[in-house]
């Protein structure tokens, strides 16, 4: 089974803002793009498989309702939901300070 990651236009424009405001760095651009690669591979479920990613359902949050989290580094944080059950992952949000609003 393949999965698709989609970025919505609302987490293109944050990491586009990050990067010419240089508070997203290659780096996590980088980890960003595996972690997208990673997916795409193996679907969401190996994201569990590791600590590095910290991933996480958010549960506290009734704005994220049925949406998870993954850890691209300290403090940064790509938040996704799985569609309908099917292999489409949509990224809703990327931020570089743990910021969940």
């Amino acid at each position: 089974m393949t999965w698709k990651v989609v970025v919505n236009t609302k987490a293109e424009q944050e990491i586009k803002k990050m990067i010419k405001k240089r508070t997203l760095s290659n780096d996590d651009f980088l980890v960003i793009k595996q972690w997208i690669m990673l997916v795409e591979k193996y679907g969401p479920s190996r994201l569990l498989d590791s600590k590095f990613w910290n991933d996480h359902e958010l549960i506290r949050e009734t704005k994220w309702k049925n949406c998870r989290s993954s850890s691209f580094s300290y403090s940064g944080r790509i938040i996704y939901k799985i569609i309908n059950n099917k292999i489409i992952v949509e990224v809703l949000r990327i931020t570089n300070n743990h910021d969940y609003k």
